[in-house]
């Protein structure tokens, strides 16, 4: 018994005519008259009854119709399953630092024309999120500040950023830079990880800086807006400051000072092996800057 002798008795269970369910079914009619016979023969049954001209179903038909709606129906059900499976596109999870999220639209453009890409899903969290996010597999890639290293989760460099001491440019041409770190406020981020923290310490003591008063913030976009409106002085990564550098920062690190963070990306090892992932992690690679 095969899926096509029921498709065709189903047919003709309703049409009650051969020729009918032959133009239904794009067959000829003694192939739909050999389908129905080969279905009797196997069941030892007499499935229609003619009358003159008429066909009807016997009572043995009758019965058979009822079981092959409901596995038919059944197939149907299975087939709109598996093609919605086929046809339903998977999503792709980036967890990254809101400073670095800035950098990600522009890789998706490159990325999205250069493949038939999943949707991109981009959440913008602190780097201790994006770590813990990683652990329990809740995101697909994460973009973090400096590296972390855990068991099955994959650190990829994607640059050193070297770390500025910065003031709004209005302010450094009224006054010395010592002036400017003696008297300003110290805008301080409030670092997620224990690293980042070391590292902006590590810079201020290779200054020999003192702050005074501090603004807190945990918003390095927020520190750089808060800069700019001459509120203060603040530590920023050169990736932060390069967009206006020219016409509103300006630098007061020393230029023996020289420290610098990582931006790190992780990747579980299983993911790894997802030809998509894989894809997707070269071309972040590539064009990150």
């Amino acid at each position: 018994m095969e899926l096509k002798q029921l498709i065709t008795f189903a047919s003709a269970a309703e049409t009650l005519n051969y020729s009918e369910t032959a133009k239904r079914l794009h067959f000829t009619q003694p192939a739909i008259s050999m389908q129905i016979q080969s279905l009797e023969n196997e069941l030892g049954q007499k499935l229609f009854a003619h009358i003159g001209r008429k066909m009807y179903l016997t009572k043995e038909g009758e019965i058979l119709k009822l079981y092959i709606d409901e596995i038919l129906t059944t197939v149907k059900c299975m087939q709109d399953h598996f093609e919605g499976l086929r046809k339903e596109k998977r999503s792709v999870i980036i967890a990254a630092h809101e400073s670095f999220c800035v950098q990600i639209p522009q890789i998706m453009q490159s990325y999205i024309q250069d493949s038939e890409t999943p949707d991109i899903v981009l959440r913008s969290c602190f780097s201790d999120e994006v770590i813990s996010g990683m652990k329990e597999n809740r995101y697909d890639i994460g973009i973090i500040s400096e590296s972390e290293e855990i068991a099955g989760i994959r650190t990829i460099k994607l640059a050193e950023k070297r770390v500025e001491l910065v003031v709004a440019k209005t302010l450094a041409l009224q006054m010395h830079p010592m002036e400017l770190m003696c008297q300003l406020p110290y805008i301080e981020y409030r670092p997620s990880t224990e690293k980042y923290c070391k590292s902006i310490k590590k810079f201020i003591d290779q200054i020999g800086w003192n702050p005074g008063n501090r603004i807190v913030f945990e918003s390095l976009l927020a520190i750089k807006n808060a800069i700019l409106a001459n509120i203060g002085i603040g530590v920023l990564t050169e990736d932060i400051i390069d967009e206006y550098q020219d016409e509103n920062l300006y630098i007061l690190t020393p230029p023996e000072v020289s420290v610098t963070t990582q931006i790190s990306l992780m990747v579980t090892e299983e993911k790894m092996q997802d030809p998509v992932i894989q894809q997707l992690i070269d071309t972040i690679k590539k064009l990150w800057k």
